[in-house]
């Protein structure tokens, strides 16, 4: 909930429709792989379980290095048009 009030006051309406959005979509993705017994398989299958680590770490490292290049950049007015 904090993510989209946060978003909405730094980009408008327009900036928090896409958090919503994926907030959203993560929900379904949670319930069907809950509803498909992927911890049961993940948790007697070494190698899934292998595979989910390093596909996490992966993701992790992925979204560090974003955030380490952009630090710099200066944070866009909520009226500022975004390319």
């Amino acid at each position: 909930m904090a993510l989209v009030v946060w978003r909405a006051a730094l980009r408008g309406t327009g900036g928090a429709v896409p958090v919503v959005l994926g907030l959203e979509a993560d929900l379904h993705v949670w319930a069907l792989l809950a509803g498909a017994d992927f911890a049961a398989l993940v948790t007697a299958s070494e190698v899934a379980y292998l595979v989910l680590r390093v596909a996490g770490a992966a993701v992790l490292l992925g979204l560090g290095v974003r955030a380490w290049r952009t630090a710099g950049e200066p944070v866009p007015s909520p009226g500022a048009r975004h390319r």
